[in-house]
C-alpha cells in the first residue's frame, strides 16, 4: 500500500515537480529500504544452518526481497530524475 502511494506522488511529481514532495518520497523509500533489510537480514545469516527442507522457503524470502529492492530502486532513479528538474 505505501508503495503504491508512493507511485502516485512521483506521477504527480512528474505534472508539477516539488523538491519538498522529493524530499517526503525519498524519506519515505528510505524507511522502506530499511525494513526490508532488516527482515532479510537475519533470513541471511540463518541460511547455512537450515535444514534442507527450510531452506526452499528461506530462498523464497530472499526472492520477495530482491524484487521489492528492485521496485525501490526504480523509485529512488525516478526520483533523482525529479529532482534535477525541481
Amino acid at each position: 500500500m505505501e508503495v503504491m502511494e508512493l507511485n502516485e506522488q512521483l506521477m504527480e511529481l512528474e505534472f508539477e515537480p516539488d523538491p519538498a514532495v522529493v524530499e517526503h518520497v525519498t524519506r519515505e523509500v528510505n524507511a522502506l529500504t530499511d525494513t526490508l533489510e532488516a527482515g532479510i537480514e537475519p533470513v541471511l545469516a540463518g541460511y547455512p544452518g537450515l535444514p534442507a527442507d527450510a531452506r526452499p522457503r528461506a530462498l523464497e524470502q530472499v526472492r520477495t526481497y530482491y524484487l521489492k529492492k528492485r521496485y525501490l530502486l526504480r523509485i529512488r532513479e525516478s526520483l533523482a530524475k525529479f529532482a534535477t528538474r525541481s
